[in-house]
């Protein structure tokens, strides 16, 4: 995500829990469902059918 979304990405919520959302380089993650949701082209795509499932070692490199 470029710098402008990074900067908003406290106002998005999981379409799921409504738990806050981690920016990645390339997704927003959900610590709670541990979904990420994919960014395509700067744009959050927050469809809970289009999130991926997180392995566990993905929440350690979240928000760098």
């Amino acid at each position: 995500m470029d710098g402008q979304a990074l900067a908003r990405a406290e106002v998005f919520v999981c379409p799921r829990c409504k738990g806050a959302l981690a920016a990645a380089a390339e997704a927003l993650r959900c610590a709670a469902c541990r979904l990420a949701y994919p960014v395509a082209d700067g744009i959050p795509v927050l469809l809970i059918d289009e999130a991926m499932p997180m392995a566990s070692g993905d929440l350690s490199s979240s928000s760098e």
